[in-house]
């Protein structure tokens, strides 16, 4: 999957900037899958993706279909955060892409 930088308005939008990004709509870079290649409902909830091994994985894909939207986030109190722990060794990574289900 190419990547491709989200414009920094809509950065700003989803964390602690201006609702509406400056940029225009915010475009939908990836869809969410789990391991068997299902899609990860944006509305739900953690529990609802299914355990590999104890563990909840998402599966970054390309997106299947054009989608936009013009508020930077639902919460405009709550700032969400990403933190990567860990980048993979080589041979765990291919593990566990070797359990992936592509899309269908």
């Amino acid at each position: 999957m190419p990547l491709t930088i989200p414009h920094p308005s809509w950065v700003a939008a989803a964390t602690d900037g201006p609702l509406e990004p400056e940029a225009g709509p915010i475009v939908a870079r990836f869809d969410l899958r789990d391991t068997t290649g299902e899609s990860i409902r944006t509305a739900g909830r953690p529990a609802d993706i299914p355990l590999l091994d104890g563990h909840r994985v998402v599966v970054l894909d390309s997106p299947s279909f054009r989608r936009t939207w013009n508020i930077g986030r639902t919460y405009p109190t709550m700032r969400p955060s990403v933190t990567l722990d860990r980048v993979l060794p080589e041979e765990e990574a291919r593990m566990w892409s070797s359990r992936v289900t592509p899309a269908p």
